[in-house]
């Protein structure tokens, strides 16, 4: 996938990942994330700074192992709006 905004939203949904945690998706904004995930609830969400969705799976590969818990949020979350907030300026690299 070619991302013009120069990075890439790299997402897993409970929905479609709780049978296969490695069930990846992407997307080119957070909007098309909530949008593709209806809602359910998220797993884990990342910002990658990569053009290159081959290198950003093998990154977040490298990155999830045990950590996919810790991350997880609900799109009803109260809390949501400063999760994204914290996402946007500190999860991306």
């Amino acid at each position: 996938m070619e991302c013009r905004n120069n990075y890439c939203w790299v997402y897993i949904d409970r929905e479609k990942g709780a049978d296969n945690p490695l069930y990846i998706r992407y997307a080119e904004t957070f909007s098309q994330v909530l949008q593709e995930s209806g809602g359910h609830e998220l797993l884990y969400f990342e910002q990658f700074d990569s053009l290159d969705e081959g290198l950003a799976h093998k990154q977040l590969l490298n990155k999830l192992s045990n950590r996919i818990l810790q991350h997880t949020i609900s799109y009803y979350n109260p809390a949501f709006r400063d999760l994204h907030e914290d996402f946007l300026l500190c999860r991306h690299f």
